[in-house]
């Protein structure tokens, strides 16, 4: 029996490390292109310095911005200068008038479609008096990816259904297998109640191993390095897997308890 147990931890632990695997790397892949679109900004310029302050101050107070550069005239020249080796920078000054820029970082897991529409209204409310570049086809190249990420994360959930099943079919299986030892065991003189015992107290067992080794797996990949690019320890949403996955496996184990109460 102890083998069949042990079988059964060994599946259960394969079983979980595999679907939260799953739900790491999608996480991961959603963050990177989140840093991705976080790194790219928007640039707006305006000839109006009192319009690029008065726009500034008004974006500062929107949630999915994450900061604002603003370049003046002379900042815009001295970046010219640096960039290209210019040495007639006082020249450019006279000769050609600058705009002065605002560079806007996003947020990326907060910029979607709505958040646009909020920043676009406010750019134009300033009319002519301000201009503006963003390249939306690097946004919605992301934006899709990131949706798509989306739609394969929730159908990560019917993964946990096939484990809930796959519990209750080997735990069943391999219960009615252990029949004929327990009815040498009764006819002996065994207690009558001690299958029941020892297949609550292997239930137990399977929910509380399963889960916290599978746990003890995953902070050693991070610990050692192995995989420390996936932040276990940090993220939250870790969390609540162990929640949906303790849930999961209690439920299976007490439906088959249910199954098989009066064998037991």
């Amino acid at each position: 029996m102890k083998a069949r147990l042990f079988l059964q931890l060994f599946i259960f632990i394969i079983l979980l490390v595999f679907w939260n695997l799953l739900y790491y790397l999608v996480d991961f892949q959603k963050n990177n292109y989140f840093d991705a679109l976080s790194e790219f900004p928007m640039i707006v310029f305006s000839y109006e310095e009192t319009e690029v302050d008065s726009l500034q101050q008004e974006l500062n107070t929107f949630s999915f911005i994450r900061r604002i550069e603003k370049d003046d005239e002379q900042q815009v020249v001295q970046n010219l200068v640096d960039q290209y080796e210019l040495n007639n920078a006082d020249e450019i000054v006279q000769k050609y008038s600058l705009p002065n820029v605002l560079k806007i970082y996003f947020k990326g897991d907060l910029l979607g479609v709505s958040q646009k529409k909020t920043l676009l209204t406010a750019l134009e409310s300033f009319g002519k008096n301000i201009e503006w570049k963003y390249n939306d086809k690097y946004w919605f190249h992301y934006w899709r990816k990131i949706q798509l990420l989306d739609k394969i994360r929730d159908n990560l959930k019917y993964f946990l259904i096939f484990i809930f099943f796959f519990v209750i079919f080997l735990r069943i299986r391999l219960e009615n297998k252990n029949d004929h030892f327990w009815k040498i065991f009764q006819a002996a003189g065994g207690n009558y109640f001690q299958r029941r015992k020892i297949f609550l107290l292997q239930s137990f067992f399977l929910i509380v191993f399963s889960i916290g080794l599978k746990i003890v797996i995953f902070y050693s990949l991070e610990y050692y390095r192995y995989a420390d690019f996936l932040n276990f320890k940090q993220n939250r949403l870790y969390l609540g897997l162990y929640l949906y996955e303790g849930v999961t496996l209690f439920a299976a184990n007490l439906i088959c308890g249910a199954v098989l109460w009066k064998k037991l």
